[in-house]
Formats: C-alpha cells, structure tokens, sequence
C-alpha cells in the first residue's frame, strides 16, 4: 500500500520510496548513424576506415596479444617486442571537415578475471596528425577493463596503434577505432557535464492523429494506477499496475461482492484485436503488489515483477499472460530492502531488474532466461554504491545492439546520473556518469530513458522553476553510450507545469516524450494558482535526436483535476491518485501507444475541495496516423513520400505542404509499508 514519501530535506536512508513502473523503446531522425565493422588480427592491419559524414559512425576491431614485458615501459609504449603494434589506415573525403566534425575514438579491451594486469594504449599518428597519446588505468578493474584515446578531425594517413604492459601475464585483447562524425550545424561535440539551459526548443502543430482512448477495465475492484506498458512484435499490449502489497486491494474488496479473496498484488490485462482489453489476473498474487513492470523478449515470453514489503519476485508467462510461472530461485533481494523495481530483457538472453536498496545503493540484477522453466537469479551488480544519494531508482533500459544495460537517477542534490554493465557483466563506467546537473528542483519524477535504433541513448526528468511557477520537462542525449551528453533541451510548450516524463526512441533521431500537463502556473505541482486546474496528457515528437519538437494532445479531455501531489502519503486526498508516472511504447508500424491514469470521474470544486474520491481506472490510447517512430514509414504503415528530383522552385510548394500538422500526460506513486 502507498506510505509516505517524506520531503527531501529528510535523509534517504530515513524515509520511505515512492514507487513506479516500466518501460521499453525504440525511436528516429534526421541525422542517420549507422555502422560498419570489419575484424582483422594484429598481424595484418584492419581495413582501412574512411571518416564519414555527418550522423554516421564506422568501426574496426583487431584482435591482438600483449607480452609480459621484461621491465616497465616509459610514458608511452615503445616500438619494441613489449608492444603488439598495429597500423590503422584513416582516409578523410576531401572539405569533409568543413561541414563535419569527427572524433576518432582509440580503445584496448581485455578480460583478466584475476585482474593481476596493467595495460596500456599509446597511439602514433602520421605527420600533421597532432601528439602521441598514451592512456593507462581507465579501468584496469574488473568492472570494464579498457583503455582509449581520442582523437578530434583525424588527418588522413597510418595511424599506429600499440598496445603493452607494466606489469601483466600475456593477456589477449581486442582493438577497436570507432569514426563518429556529427554536423557542424548541431554544435560541437557534446561536454560531459553540460548544465540545463532555460529556453524551450519546442514547437506545437504536427500531422499526428490519435484515436480515441480505451478504459481497460471499468471495475472499481481492478482499480489500478501508475500503468506499465509494453507492446509487443505482434501488436499485442500489455497493461499492469499494483493493487496493493500482500494480497490487499486498493480499494479494499466489499463482503459479499463475489470478487476473488486475496487476489490483490499486481493485475495486468492483454489487448484484443478489437482494441479493447481482457482481464488476466495477477501474475503475483501475495507475493507483489506494491509495484508492478511487464516486459516482453522477441521471443514471446513475458517477464513481469512485483514488489512486496519483503523482496522483488519475477513470473514468466509463455503463453501470452494466460498462465504465469513463478521465478524458482526465488526473491531477487530480501529483507524489506528492495525499492522499486525496473526490468528490460537483452533480446531473449537475460532480463535485467534495476532497483535501490538502503544498504547497498542502485543495483542491476541479472537474470538468464532459461525458458518454460521460469528464470534463473545471476549476480547482482551495485552500479552506484554510494547510499543516500540516489533520490528515486530510475528506469533501466538495455541497447539491443550491444547488451549494454543503462540505468538512470537523480540525486538528492540535483543531478541525473547514469551507470549499468555489459553484456559480460563488467560495469559500464568505473564511478556514474554526469547526465546533467538540473536547473532546478528534479524531486517530481523519476528519470526515464531509452535506446533509438542508432544508438542514441534519452534521459528525461522534470525540474521546478518556482521563479517563473513552471515545472519543465527536460531531455539530454548521448550519442556515444552515454560517456557524454549534449545541452537538455526544455520539452514542453504549451502547458506551464508537466510532471511524470517517459520517452520511448525510434529510429534515426525519432523520439516521442510524453508527460501530464496543465496551464497552470506554481511553484510545485502540488502547489497550483488554479486549484481544480485540468490536466491533460501530451507528447512531444522530435525528428532530429531531440533538437526540436512539436507537441501534441495525446487524449482529448482532461485526465485528473488539481493538484498532484508526489509527497506521499501526506498528499492530500485524491491529490495522489495517479500515483508516481504513466508510459509510452512503439508498436510495429511505428505508432506511439500510451497508457495513463485516469482520475477525470473526480469532482473538485474551485477552491481545490474533492466532493468525490473514486476509484482510477487504466486508459490507453494510439496514434492512428502522421509521422511515427520509424524513418521508412508513416504511422500505421504507409510508406514516407520521397520527393523527386526537382528544382528547387518546384520543390518549395511541396516542403510547404509537407510540413503542416496536436498531445499530453504523466504520473507518480508510493513505497509500500
């Protein structure tokens, strides 16, 4: 059941967690970035790579091993025996440099599980190409062993790359040279510790058209809140939320109502093709309740998570949610120290839950699927152990590509921070990565994220601005596996407060955000000027990783009235019956889906006064047409139109036309006593 989420002047580790749901991705753009990756061994050198234009990358690897060298090397690695040398041919399109900027990213990896050696990169490069550079303990640690360096604007010509020791046994490694070239127009390349800027880039008006919302379940004992959503390759959607921890609803059942005693925990519901929804139950009865997340594998199989006052529990269901399989190793973490959980699969290898805990920080568990027999619990990995700065555990989402799996937070002073592992188990950064550090007070929301097709990696999250009384939704990107982040953009245009921020990712710079939004204006979202304020549910659509958008009305009337409050138990009543976020997710013609919590039935009176609390109900609701999430497709499958060739003159009238075009939504909830 919800409990109090203190304020933050409260320590961490004191006060109680407000708790959420899940989500998974995919996204597009205007500036492609693809890959080509070519293999060779250290005794013959890898193909030549050519720098490539704006919004594309290139990588080589070569495979290679160091010898354990007769005495320590002096700053850099010598051209002798000791080192294992290889040449690496950079070729630069002429004026390339003019319209593009391009980084030329060096690296050694290794896996050395006794961590007993000391490696070390040095590349040469040809005359004209700048300094020699050497990199050593970046991580020499188990967690990621690598080293690299970089290179800005490579010169054309044979670049050598040597790799060697201080101290090691011989140790094999793989060499890598990622090309990545971005736009002059964009920018520069993106700092590592941008700050937030004030000014919004969104725009209104698009080509994007909704259908009208579906109630999945209009049964005040199915009520439900803080929706998680997932779409899955044949179109069917998933919808869970938690009813209450240990077997107890909310609202509690009525004797003699005929509903099922005890059933309680975390329900979900499937779609019918018609579009409406079928009631399946929970999937963790007891043993859950308190939060609920529902992922699917490309395989089928479902994964969903419970949280209960003692641990995480996870239940598989190979048969599309009619029957659920409990997790036989049991509970992912025990003793009441787990706090809301997040889950994303590495296609059908693994599952990954992300989750805090009080006495070791933010972890990522590790699952390995092993099919009809349920999953089976890995090694849990502590990607930020420093306890009592996370503020709320935020989403983690996995790059299908990679393995990479990425969570996301804020901390108790405002900043958003990223960390995760490989697909090897290693961590993805030796101490947590700086996302931004926010322009105001980020205590509103969990921070989301999600991987596009090409890599690019969104967080977004919520900051108050009590000067202007605005509350922004903010978004930042990475086009380098978050190592760093280009300047947030403020999001949202039309409302003046937002709260409860998702972003789902398509491909090419495609990214939808979606968030609650209302005119009126306050310090908090808690605290309005208009005390019955309306909201409504918006998202907001980019086509250029995130640069600009232009909003839309996701549902047409509004969706809770007066404030929403993300105190806790404290709240007021039905001031925090949306509970702590809502979610987004593609479907495979690249519409985007939404699921969001619908308080509308309440009425407030001017001065803020609820003459009704009833109980919330699930809608979801679909883009039907207009530019979607995938760059080779309209929204509903209709092909992209490609124009001719054509004078410029003639060509006017039809951008004109093409460019003519409406969104909005978002919600949060409690720990669970």
């Amino acid at each position: 059941m919800p409990v109090h989420r203190h304020p933050r002047a409260v320590p961490r580790s004191t006060r109680s967690a407000a708790r959420p749901g899940f989500a998974i991705t995919t996204a597009g753009c205007l500036l492609l970035l693809t890959t080509a990756t070519g293999t060779a061994s250290a005794a013959t050198a890898p193909a030549a790579q050519t720098a490539p234009p704006a919004g594309r990358s290139t990588t080589v690897t070569w495979d290679g091993t160091i010898t354990a060298p007769a005495s320590p090397p002096s700053a850099n690695c010598p051209a002798q025996a000791i080192s294992d040398s290889t040449d690496v041919t950079i070729n630069v399109p002429s004026g390339l440099y003019d319209t593009a900027a391009t980084r030329a990213d060096f690296s050694i990896t290794w896996d050395d599980p006794l961590v007993v050696n000391d490696e070390k990169i040095t590349v040469v490069p040809p005359a004209g190409g700048g300094d020699t550079k050497s990199a050593d303990e970046i991580n020499d640690s188990a967690a990621g062993q690598h080293e690299q360096v970089s290179y800005d604007n490579p010169v054309a010509g044979v670049w050598t790359v040597r790799a060697c020791a201080f101290s090691s046994t011989p140790q094999s490694y793989t060499g890598k040279l990622v090309l990545m070239s971005t736009s002059l127009d964009s920018g520069p390349t993106p700092t590592p510790t941008p700050t937030a800027t004030a000014s919004t880039s969104a725009t209104t008006g698009s080509n994007r058209v909704f259908g009208p919302p579906v109630i999945v379940d209009s049964d005040d004992l199915d009520s439900v809140a803080e929706p998680s959503l997932e779409v899955t390759g044949d179109g069917t959607v998933y919808v869970t939320g938690p009813q209450g921890s240990g077997g107890a609803r909310i609202p509690a059942v009525a004797p003699g109502t005929g509903a099922l005693p005890g059933l309680g925990g975390d329900l979900i519901w499937r779609s019918r093709p018609d579009g409406t929804f079928q009631f399946l139950g929970s999937y963790d009865g007891t043993l859950g309740g308190g939060d609920a997340d529902v992922v699917a594998a490309p395989g089928g199989t479902l994964y969903a998570s419970g949280l209960s006052g003692s641990c995480i529990t996870t239940a598989s269901s190979s048969d599309k949610g009619d029957s659920w399989l409990a997790n036989p190793a049991g509970c992912a973490d025990g003793a009441g120290v787990a706090d809301r959980q997040w889950n994303d699969v590495d296609g059908d290898l693994a599952v990954y839950t992300g989750y805090g805990t009080l006495s070791r920080g933010l972890v990522l568990h590790k699952s390995l699927l092993a099919g009809q027999a349920g999953i089976v619990n890995g090694p849990a990995t502590v990607v930020d152990n420093n306890n009592g700065d996370y503020q709320w555990p935020g989403v983690v989402d996995v790059d299908q590509k990679t393995g990479d799996a990425v969570m996301a937070w804020n901390t108790t002073d405002d900043k958003i921070e990223i960390n995760g592992v490989h697909r090897d188990g290693s961590l993805l950064f030796a101490t947590p990565k700086l996302v931004a550090t926010a322009g105001g007070d980020t205590f509103d929301s969990f921070v989301a994220i999600d991987h596009g097709t090409d890599g690019t990696l969104y967080a977004v999250w919520t900051e108050r601005h009590p000067a202007v009384g605005e509350t922004w939704t903010m978004l930042a990107a990475s086009r380098d596996g978050g190592t760093t982040w280009g300047t947030p953009v403020h999001v949202d245009s039309t409302p003046s407060t937002t709260v409860f921020p998702w972003v789902t990712a398509g491909d090419d710079g495609r990214v939808a955000v979606s968030y609650y939004g209302t005119d009126s204006t306050g310090p908090s979202p808690e605290k309005l000027d208009t005390k019955n304020a309306p909201w409504h549910v918006y998202s907001a659509f980019s086509t250029d990783h995130g640069a600009t958008f232009a909003e839309d009305l996701t549902a047409p009337d509004a969706i809770h009235s007066g404030s929403i409050c993300t105190s806790g138990t404290g709240c007021a009543t039905g001031t925090r019956d949306l509970l702590d976020f809502f979610e987004t997710d593609i479907d495979p013609t690249g519409c985007l889906v939404t699921a969001y919590t619908d308080n509308s039935r309440d009425v407030v009176a001017a001065d803020g006064s609820r003459t009704t609390d009833n109980a919330t109900h699930i809608g979801v609701v679909r883009q039907t047409g207009g530019d979607g999430l995938l760059s080779t497709k309209l929204c509903g499958g209709g092909a992209i139109p490609v124009l001719p060739e054509a004078p410029l003159t003639t060509l006017l009238p039809m951008l004109a036309a093409a460019f003519i075009g409406l969104a909005v939504y978002r919600r949060r909830r409690p720990a669970v006593a």
